[in-house]
C-alpha cells in the first residue's frame, strides 16, 4: 500500500513533465501553449515553446497590451524564430504593430488582417522592413518575409505610401495582401511604382475597396506593360473605378502582363457612387472599357510568339453596366483564347445578343496553334499542302476549351440567350458551371442546364464530339487542291490528330477515335495509335467522378475561384 502511495504522485509527475515536454518540442502553438499571466497590471508571456515554428494566436482579442507582451517574449534569449505568426482579428493597433513590426519583418508568412492598425502602424513595419533590407545588403540576415496580409485595418494614403516604397526592389516578398484599406489613389500609386521596379517579386496583390478610383486601378494596370512586373494575381475591384481605369489595365494588358494569370476588376456598388470621395464620381465599368480590356486580350493572343500571349486564366468583370457590346467583344476574345478558366461577368446589362456571341464563341473550335512559317529558300508545295477534310479534323477539336465557369447571374438575358448558352455547354464537356439564375429564363431552360451539369465528363464529351462531326460531315469541301481525300501531312494537322486522340483516350474513349476517323474519309498516321502516351484514363475517370458529385453545387453556388497560381502564401485573410 505505501508503495503504491509513493508511485501515484511519481507517475502524475512523470506525466506532468511528459506534457511539459510535448509543449517544447511542438512546432505549431496556439495560446493554449503560451503561459499568460499579469504583472503590475500587465500582461506577460512566459517562455514560448523553443520548436516553435508556427504561432496562432488569431481571434483572440488579444489587444495592443498583450501584443507588446508577445513581442518581449520574441526576444528573450532561447526564443524560437517563428516562421508564421497569425495574428488577424486581435483589436492589435498601432502600437502593438510598432512593438512587433522588427519580429514581423523577421518571419515568412504574417497575418495582421481585421485588426485596428493605421499609418503609424503600416509606417512601423515599413522601417523594419526596410532596415531588414539595408543589413541584408550588407551581408547582414538575408529577406525572408513572403507573405504580409494586412486586409481590413486602418491604413490610410501615408501608410499605403511607406510600404509601397519599403519593397521597392524586395525580391523576397510574393503576396501583399491590402484588401479593405482606404489607401486611395496615392497608396496605389506607389504600389503601382513598386510592382514595376527592378527586382521587386510580389507576385499576387489583393487592392479590392482600397478607394483607388480611375486614376489608382489606371496607375496599377499601367504597371502591368513594365518588363520588371511579376504580377500572377491582381485583385482591384470595388475602386470606383469606371471605363478610364479599365482601358488603363487594357494597355498594360496589351503591352506586357506576361505572367498575369488572374486580374479581378469587380465594379463599384452604387453606395460609393455618391460617398463625397472625387475618385469615385465616375460611372462603373460599361462597354467602353470592357471592349477595350477584351481587344487587348485578343490581340496579345495574335501574337506567333507563345510566350507572349496571354496567360488569363481568371477575368471578373462582374457588377458594372456591361451590356451587349462588351459580351460580343469578350466573345470575340474568346474565339483567339484557349487558356481562360473563369469568366465572370454577373450583375451586369448583358442580354440577348451579348449572351448569343458568348454561345457562339463557345460553340466555336478553339484556335490551334500556328503552322510552322517556311524556310526562306522553300516554296510550299503539294508537300506542305493538306485536303480540306484533312485540315477540318485538324481544327476539329484539337483539344477543349480550357473554360470551366461562365457567370451571368443577374443580368437581362433571356429565353433565346439561354438556350444558345446550354446548346454551348453541351460542346463543352469541360464547364462544371454556367450560373444563369436571377435572369430572365424559365424553368424548363434552367432544368436542361442543370442536367447537363450532373452528366459526367465522359458521356458529355462523347455526345460534344457526335454533334461535332456531324456538323463537320455538312461543311462543304470534302477534298481538293488536287489531293485524295484524307491525306494529312503537314504538322498542324497531324498535332490536330493526336490532340483528338489524346483527349479520346483521356476520357477512356480511344476506340470513338477510329470511328471518327473512318466516317470522315481520313487516313490516320500508322505510327500515330503506337506512340506511347501518358495514360490518362484513371485520372480522368476520377476527375469525372469528383465532377459528377459536385456538379450540382457548384453550379448553384458559384465559388469564387482563386487562381490556381497560388501558393500557401496566399492563403487566409
Amino acid at each position: 500500500m505505501g508503495l503504491f502511495r509513493l508511485a501515484v504522485p511519481t507517475l502524475l509527475l512523470a506525466f506532468a513533465r511528459g506534457d511539459d515536454m510535448r509543449t517544447k518540442l511542438k512546432t505549431n502553438c496556439t495560446s493554449h501553449d503560451l503561459k499568460w499571466s499579469t504583472e503590475g497590471g500587465s500582461p506577460v508571456v512566459g517562455p514560448i515553446p523553443t520548436r516553435c515554428m508556427q504561432l496562432d494566436l488569431s481571434n483572440t482579442r488579444i489587444g495592443d497590451a498583450a501584443a507588446e507582451a508577445l513581442a518581449r517574449a520574441l526576444g528573450q534569449p532561447g526564443a524560437p524564430a517563428l516562421k508564421v505568426l497569425k495574428l488577424q482579428r486581435n483589436r492589435i493597433g498601432d502600437s502593438g504593430a510598432a512593438a512587433l513590426s522588427f519580429y514581423i519583418a523577421g518571419c515568412e508568412v504574417v497575418h495582421l488582417s481585421s485588426n485596428a492598425i493605421g499609418d503609424e502602424g503600416a509606417q512601423a513595419i515599413a522601417t523594419a522592413l526596410t532596415r531588414q533590407a539595408q543589413a541584408a545588403a550588407n551581408n547582414g540576415p538575408g529577406l525572408t518575409l513572403r507573405a504580409l496580409h494586412l486586409a481590413n485595418n486602418l491604413i490610410e494614403p501615408e501608410g499605403g505610401v511607406a510600404l509601397g516604397r519599403s519593397l521597392r526592389g524586395n525580391p523576397v516578398l510574393e503576396v501583399l495582401v491590402l484588401d479593405y484599406n482606404p489607401i486611395g489613389a496615392e497608396g496605389a500609386r506607389a504600389l503601382a511604382a513598386t510592382v514595376r521596379s527592378p527586382g521587386t517579386n510580389i507576385r499576387d496583390l489583393r487592392l479590392t475597396r482600397t478607394r483607388a478610383g480611375d486614376s489608382g486601378v489606371a496607375a496599377l494596370g499601367a504597371a502591368l506593360a513594365s518588363e520588371h512586373c511579376r504580377l500572377v494575381n491582381l485583385e482591384i475591384g470595388l475602386n470606383g473605378a469606371g471605363d478610364e481605369g479599365a482601358m488603363g489595365v487594357a494597355k498594360g494588358l496589351e503591352e506586357g502582363a506576361r505572367f498575369l494569370e488572374a486580374l479581378y476588376l469587380t465594379g463599384h456598388p452604387s453606395n460609393l457612387r455618391n460617398d463625397g470621395n472625387p475618385d469615385h464620381s465616375g460611372e462603373p465599368l460599361g462597354d467602353l472599357g470592357a471592349v477595350a480590356i477584351a481587344q487587348a486580350i485578343a490581340e496579345r493572343n495574335r501574337n506567333k510568339d507563345p510566350e507572349r500571349r496571354s496567360k488569363l486564366r481568371v477575368l471578373d468583370l462582374s457588377r458594372g453596366e456591361m451590356g451587349d457590346a462588351g459580351a460580343e467583344a469578350i466573345g470575340s476574345m474568346l474565339r483567339a483564347d484557349a487558356k481562360l478558366e473563369v469568366l465572370k461577368l454577373q450583375e451586369n446589362l448583358v442580354g440577348d445578343t451579348g449572351a448569343m456571341a458568348l454561345a457562339r464563341a463557345l460553340s466555336s473550335p478553339p484556335p490551334l496553334e500556328p503552322p510552322p512559317l517556311p524556310l526562306a529558300d522553300e516554296t510550299p508545295g503539294k508537300e506542305a499542302q493538306v485536303s480540306s477534310k484533312g485540315r477540318a479534323l485538324g481544327e476539329w477539336v484539337p483539344r477543349l476549351r480550357a473554360l470551366e465557369e461562365l457567370h451571368l447571374r443577374f443580368n437581362n438575358v433571356h429565353e433565346e440567350g439561354a438556350s444558345a448558352l446550354w446548346a454551348a455547354l453541351r460542346l463543352n464537356p469541360q464547364m462544371h458551371q454556367l450560373v444563369l439564375y436571377d435572369n430572365m429564363v424559365s424553368g424548363t431552360v434552367m432544368d436542361r442546364v442543370r442536367e447537363c451539369l450532373h452528366k459526367a465528363p465522359g458521356p458529355r464529351l462523347a455526345e460534344a464530339l457526335e454533334e461535332r462531326k456531324q456538323l463537320l460531315a455538312q461543311s462543304p469541301g470534302t477534298g481538293g487542291d488536287g489531293q485524295e481525300a484524307g491525306d494529312v501531312r503537314d504538322d498542324e494537322a497531324r498535332r490536330g490528330l493526336e490532340a483528338v486522340y489524346d483527349l479520346l483516350s483521356g476520357c477512356g474513349l480511344g476506340e470513338l477515335f477510329e470511328t471518327i476517323t473512318a466516317d470522315l474519309g481520313v487516313e490516320c498516321p500508322s505510327d500515330l495509335a503506337h506512340v506511347d502516351r501518358p495514360d490518362l484514363h484513371a485520372l480522368a475517370h476520377q476527375s469525372a467522378h469528383q465532377q459528377s458529385a459536385t456538379a450540382g453545387e457548384s453550379a448553384v453556388t458559384g465559388k469564387r475561384l482563386r487562381p490556381p497560381a497560388r501558393t500557401p502564401l496566399g492563403e487566409g485573410g
